[in-house]
């Protein structure tokens, strides 16, 4: 008579699942540092609209200044509550893990732009540059 063949437990737990079904979201919206997730374009239509609405107030003699300015403090807001929940709710994966040591030289040379593109939006007629736009697209491509 042959041997009976072990039957394999089939059956996953309640707290399985969720786990499976989350990495299954995260890889059907699109890798880490995409720019096609939901997230990513809708932050990056938001600095286009911010951007491109700071140029057009800057051609309003001293109203557009102050209104400048007023749109460039709700974009900090905005922006930099977005880069600190993100920051602070993503766990580091093994994936992230591995590319840390090759993103280190990076993240030293980028150490000061971020600020950089922080002071400069405040600076009248040159806070008209798309720099909030290159501060969402650094933080989408570079901290993923």
């Amino acid at each position: 008579m042959p041997p009976k063949e072990k039957e394999v437990n089939t059956h996953k737990t309640k707290n399985e699942e969720p786990e499976k079904e989350e990495r299954e979201a995260i890889t059907a919206s699109g890798e880490a540092g995409s720019f096609l997730t939901p997230e990513a374009v809708l932050m990056l239509t938001t600095a286009i609209f911010v951007d491109a609405g700071e140029v057009l107030v800057e051609f309003i003699p001293v109203i557009g200044q102050i209104a400048s300015i007023v749109i460039d403090v709700i974009a900090v807001i905005i922006f930099g509550a977005w880069m600190w929940l993100r920051s602070g709710t993503i766990t580091v994966s093994r994936k992230t893990m591995a590319r840390i040591g090759k993103m280190a030289k990076w993240a030293k040379r980028m150490k000061w732009l971020r600020p950089l593109c922080f002071i400069i939006e405040c600076i009248p007629f040159v806070g008209s540059l798309p720099l909030w736009i290159l501060v969402v697209y650094m933080e989408i491509k570079h901290n993923s």
